[in-house]
């Protein structure tokens, strides 16, 4: 007897079908969120009670600029009296016409241009892979994102972009790519990790034209915005929705100097021993599709230099995104040894983990506990914090053990780069 439903599901099971699947799932699940403001105030999600107030700070900078205003103080023009705490770079919107009164337009478009790079870079391929996805599109610190409108959707969007172009069949395609991460760097600083997607550039002259021009022209990106990276380093305070080496540290009571570096010394190590064993490897093997590798190796890059430069807002973990493909399609591929398929299904289910933590917290203590004192609040969530930081820290120093492997690679293929064999000779008439 046929399983009931069986002609519905049929659909479902192929690519495309998951696809849509995907694409309706994550709409329901935004156009819910949306219409359920309660929500977003259980899952400690409400900013002020304000939609797009991120692109608001951007477009008031814009406007204070536009003024003669000093940005850097507080901007009486922000709802938030904030600082502009990016590069000029955003002051390019002045000429476009942009007020504080297109703000809607502007978040809207940031969400709209995240939400199509979504779709273009994950395509699941069956129906579990759509749910996981989903559950990763909808988790806390991507709705906080997608609440602030925050720019760094728009650097999500610039770095899937170029992702997207390059391809290994395209010779030339690393040059708009590259262009792209260029635009992101002179944006927000932190993307200029994102030339590490070269390292896959193959064969090695192409490796070593991507590299020779990358380094220069990222270079000099960072050289003209160099003056406004103290705008963005300003200290956040102890709470929940937030990633960073340096939160474990100061929760231990040392917020000082170094922390990046030994933090850096903390993820190394261990990772270089993943590395020897073997078991991170597979982003420099040039037998699976390029652009899941592609991916996994950007977001991976990206948001391991965002955890070790410090603290950051949570919806940094909007770049974990790019590590669904990959890690999807290594647990799938039977052609490989069970520890790989069995590691690449632990990372994803410990970023599944990592990224409903606060928000499961912050529901069910809202939910159960209700109000409490500030004391008391702080003290739990430190608690928490302490308790939770080491699947973080486990989680980084398997992205670091997968970066240092395609380092490893990259660098054998320009010290030994595969020389084109010769023809063999033809035998004696």
């Amino acid at each position: 007897m046929r399983p009931p439903f069986a002609h519905l599901a049929r659909p479902l099971a192929s690519p495309r079908g998951a696809r849509l699947l995907f694409i309706f799932l994550t709409l329901a699940g935004l156009l819910a969120f949306a219409a359920a403001p309660g929500l977003k105030r259980t899952l400690g999600l409400n900013h002020f009670n304000l939609w797009f107030s991120d692109s608001y700070a951007v477009l008031a900078a814009v406007d204070a600029h536009r003024a003669g205003l000093d940005t850097l103080v507080a901007n009486p023009l922000d709802l938030l009296d904030r600082p502009h705490s990016y590069t000029d770079w955003w002051y390019a919107l002045g000429p476009l016409g942009l007020t504080r009164a297109d703000n809607f337009l502007v978040g809207a478009s940031w969400v709209a241009a995240f939400l199509l790079v979504t779709w273009l870079t994950l395509r699941p391929t069956h129906p579990g892979a759509a749910l996981g996805c989903t559950l990763l599109v909808l988790s806390p610190p991507v709705l906080l994102a997608l609440n602030r409108a925050n720019n760094d959707l728009v650097i999500f969007t610039l770095l899937g972009l170029a992702a997207l172009l390059l391809h290994p069949r395209r010779p030339w395609s690393w040059l708009p790519a590259l262009a792209l991460i260029a635009l992101a760097t002179g944006l927000k600083f932190y993307p200029v990790v994102g030339a590490a997607i070269f390292l896959l550039v193959r064969p090695a002259r192409r490796l070593t034209a991507a590299l020779a021009l990358a380094v220069p022209v990222l270079a000099l990106v960072l050289r003209d915005v160099l003056p406004d990276i103290a705008r963005g380093q300003f200290p956040l305070p102890p709470g929940l929705y937030c990633m960073g080496a340096g939160q474990l540290f100061r929760d231990l009571g040392y917020p000082g100097p170094g922390v990046p570096l030994f933090a850096g010394l903390l993820l190394a190590i261990p990772a270089w021993a993943l590395v020897r064993a073997r078991l991170t490897t597979g982003l420099a093997d040039d037998s699976r599709d390029f652009a899941p590798r592609a991916l996994f190796l950007l977001g991976a890059a990206t948001l391991t230099a965002c955890f070790l430069a410090g603290i950051s807002y949570g919806y940094r973990w909007i770049f974990s995104l790019w590590l669904a493909p990959w890690l999807l399609a290594t647990r799938r591929d039977l052609t490989l040894a069970p520890s790989r398929r069995r590691l690449a299904t632990a990372t994803g289910s410990l970023l599944l983990l990592i990224v409903w933590l606060d928000g499961t917290y912050c529901l069910v203590t809202n939910a159960l506990v209700g109000p409490m004192p500030s004391a008391q609040l702080q003290s739990w969530q430190l608690t928490w914090r302490l308790g939770t930081q080491p699947l973080s820290w486990i989680f980084f120093t398997l992205l670091t053990g997968w970066i240092a492997d395609a380092l490893r690679c990259a660098f054998t293929t320009l010290r030994s780069p595969v020389l084109p064999r010769s023809p063999a000779p033809s035998p004696p008439a």
